[in-house]
């Protein structure tokens, strides 16, 4: 049992949107007065440790079924838990609906200055032009004109985004589907397609605190305490048009590892990008084998 004076466990276990949670909710006086916070990226498929699990006050989780996490499944870890302990499901925020050309890109490489690649969200379109090597202005020319309501239902898939948010998993606790859908064409939600901007993680962390009787936080711009995402994807114009976007305009810039780039600067560097990473990928393989079979031979 914890020692009088000793703060009480509070585990995260979720994906990397756990990271931001936890930054969030450290900047509570009271609640970081409270708890200890301990963060375990369910992604990266690392439980907590049972001794946590039997000592923990506070459990805020998102949910993961039997049939596919096995031991890290939510029924496993919950049966863990003390009775005493408070257990807050939050939701998988995702949102497809802007980036319907959204795709992993097969062409990798190891970047010291990128880990995750320059882009490291692929684009269908991009993809095929720069497969077949046409030429960087016409593929240009070409993305900028593309209208996407032509080949893609956006209404559809507007709606099956706000039925995935609406899942029981996803609004169990804390339900943030109807105020995203009441107000994504005014405020941007989503940097990417799976990271929900710092607003909308401030309201999921609100109701945490509203919860446990704690007063709210308000949102702030990001700073030494609270990290932003590093990368923002931007948003093809005919998206932005379809949906009527009021955020945003011809002159709106993303901000992309620490430079801001408006959407046509962002295509055009991906297009050289991914140019230079096919004509450069076979020799950076072969680099990596030579790597590799150095170790093995001296290890």
């Amino acid at each position: 049992m914890p020692e009088l004076n000793e703060k009480k466990i509070c585990l995260l276990f979720t994906n990397c949107h756990g990271g931001r949670i936890q930054q969030i909710l450290r900047t509570h006086p009271e609640f970081s007065e409270d708890y200890k916070i301990i963060y375990y990226r369910a992604d990266l498929r690392k439980a907590p440790l049972q001794e946590e699990l039997k000592n923990c006050s506070l459990f805020i989780y998102q949910y993961l079924n039997e049939k596919k996490w096995k031991k890290l499944s939510s029924e496993n870890l919950l049966k863990v838990l003390p009775k005493s302990c408070t257990s807050i499901c939050i939701p998988k925020l995702s949102w497809r609906t802007f980036w319907p050309l959204w795709v992993q890109d097969p062409l990798k490489t190891d970047d010291p200055s990128y880990p995750y690649g320059r882009h490291p969200y692929g684009d269908s379109f991009l993809i095929e032009k720069t497969d077949r090597y046409e030429k960087k202005e016409k593929i240009i020319d070409e993305y900028l004109k593309l209208d996407l309501s032509k080949y893609y239902n956006l209404d559809k898939a507007l709606t099956d985004n706000y039925n995935y948010l609406k899942r029981n998993e996803n609004s169990k606790d804390i339900d943030l589907g109807d105020y995203i859908i009441e107000n994504f064409k005014k405020k941007l939600f989503f940097a990417v397609m799976n990271h929900p901007c710092l607003d909308l993680l401030y309201k999921e962390v609100n109701f945490i605190l509203n919860s446990l009787s704690y007063t709210t936080l308000k949102s702030l711009p990001a700073n030494d305490e609270v990290e932003d995402w590093d990368y923002y994807l931007p948003i093809h114009p005919s998206i932005v048009q379809h949906f009527d976007l009021k955020f945003l305009d011809d002159d709106s810039l993303y901000y992309q590892y620490g430079t801001e780039h408006s959407f046509s600067d962002y295509v055009s560097d991906y297009i050289e990008n991914r140019m230079y990473l096919k004509k450069n990928y076979k020799r950076h393989q072969i680099g990596k084998l030579k790597k590799l079979f150095r170790h093995i031979l001296f290890r």
